[in-house]
């Protein structure tokens, strides 16, 4: 029979093109990415269902399900900040400040600010998506069981994330390809 299942995810969202670079010119400088503007934090409420397609009868048998789940993926994105270097007569200064690539001097930039700066003033995307995917599971029945699932995943929202300055860079559509294995241990301690 199949069951269904609900689950809330939260995550940040990070693009595979994001390289961090260090300004060495600089005194205590930190990591920070290049066109980037925005910090995008991500939730998707989940609804799903598992379908047995196979079910273990001995040790030795593999059980398989299908699971499949309609989600609600919400992204809030804010305007990334960075410590503008500010030279002056008698010391030195870093100001925070909304990255914008077209006005800041990549060669000022002394690394991200704090992850919370500027965190009042982002916008909500939402979106629409699927996951896919096939579970096997197998071990003994005492103690141990081990589970591998092979799927994908897909979220479209309705606008273009703004994660970089580029415009031709941002995307709207996220597909991806995920291998999950979990290893699981019964205690036989009972509370």
């Amino acid at each position: 029979m199949p069951y269904k299942w609900t689950a809330l995810w939260f995550g940040l969202m990070k693009d595979p093109r994001e390289v961090r670079v260090l300004n060495e010119r600089l005194p205590a400088s930190r990591l920070f990415v290049i066109e980037k503007v925005s910090h995008t934090l991500c939730s998707r409420l989940q609804f799903g269902r598992i379908i047995p397609i196979g079910d273990r009868k001995s040790q030795s048998e593999i059980a398989l399900q299908l699971n499949t789940s309609l989600q609600i993926p919400m992204a809030y994105s804010w305007p990334m900040a960075v410590w503008l270097y500010q030279p002056a007569a008698f010391g030195d200064r870093y100001a925070a400040v909304a990255y914008n690539p077209a006005v800041h001097d990549v060669n000022l930039i002394g690394g991200n600010a704090p992850f919370t700066k500027n965190i009042g003033k982002g916008n909500f995307f939402p979106g629409l998506g699927f996951t896919l995917s096939l579970q096997a599971e197998w071990g003994n029945y005492k103690n141990i069981t081990n589970t591998l699932s092979v799927g994908i995943s897909c979220d479209q929202f309705a606008k273009k994330l703004p994660i970089w300055y580029r415009n031709e860079m941002n995307r709207n559509f996220f597909p991806a390809v995920f291998v999950n294995f979990v290893m699981g241990f019964e205690s036989s301690l009972k509370p």
